[in-house]
């Protein structure tokens, strides 16, 4: 069995369990909570934890431009978006080498 989702008229999203093989088509109209509602197209909804960082083993150490490091001075990231403006800034050319997970 899935969880889908529907809305229902008042905008408000619904969600209910159905067999994969009986799932309703996506546009068709179904009874969620006694509300006549609407199946849309369910996106993953990915657990994320903010805590999450890449620390860097090959990067310039305690730079100034670095958004967080670590005790040792490696630059530490959340984003890939964080290591190419790092990389930007600091003329480094290998954006993703030398990369282990970081501390949770």
């Amino acid at each position: 069995m899935a969880l889908y989702e529907f809305q229902a008229p008042d905008g408000t999203m619904r969600t209910k369990w159905f067999p994969m093989a009986e799932a309703p088509k996506i546009g068709a109209c179904v009874k969620v909570g006694g509300e006549t509602c609407t199946r849309v197209v369910s996106l993953p909804h990915a657990c994320v934890s903010p805590d999450l960082t890449f620390t860097s083993n090959s990067l310039p150490r305690n730079h100034p431009d670095a958004p967080r490091v670590n005790e040792k001075g490696q630059p530490m990231f959340t984003s890939n978006r964080e290591v190419t403006e790092f990389c930007a800034k600091t003329q480094h050319t290998d954006p993703f080498g030398g990369y282990t997970h970081g501390e949770l």
